[in-house]
């Protein structure tokens, strides 16, 4: 998942998707419209979504260190 995240097309296609949400959230002449509202949530949910899948790599990385930490002590 680490090499998803750092691609430029995931990231492309990331930029794409908050752009075009923005936009529209802009477009919308009252903040209190429910298009506006829905453009909000959208873009929480993707920020949400990003999120959750950086912790899971995080945690993959700590994991392996830590794996990887416990085997060499079990060689000594």
């Amino acid at each position: 998942m680490a090499q998803i995240l750092d691609s430029e097309a995931f990231k492309k296609v990331v930029k794409g998707l908050e752009d075009d949400l923005i936009s529209s959230w802009r477009q919308c002449p009252d903040p209190a419209a429910p298009n506006a509202i829905l453009m909000g949530h959208k873009l929480q949910a993707l920020d949400s979504l990003l999120n959750s899948m950086r912790t899971i790599v995080n945690t993959g990385k700590i994991a392996a260190r830590q794996l990887e930490s416990t085997r060499g002590k079990e060689k000594h």
